[in-house]
């Protein structure tokens, strides 16, 4: 996810608290998706443009509202 979109190692958004691994029987990491965009990203590389995509899917973060994150 995070390597595709070229988000440094050191962002935030890397941080365990924002992001959900999930440790399994042989011992690999797997990151429950945070965004579709990897997706479009892909897309993009193996297509010539114009290009139209919808990716729908699960994401799974860490979405905390208060005052400053709120819709309203």
């Amino acid at each position: 996810n995070f390597d595709m979109l070229n988000i440094p190692e050191t962002h935030p958004a890397r941080d365990m608290f924002d992001t959900f691994w999930v440790d399994s029987e042989t011992n690999d990491d797997i990151l429950l998706r945070t965004h579709t965009s990897p997706v479009q990203a892909r897309v993009m590389e193996t297509n010539d443009p114009p290009i139209r995509v919808v990716v729908p899917g699960k994401c799974y973060r860490y979405e905390a509202t208060d005052a400053t994150h709120e819709w309203q």
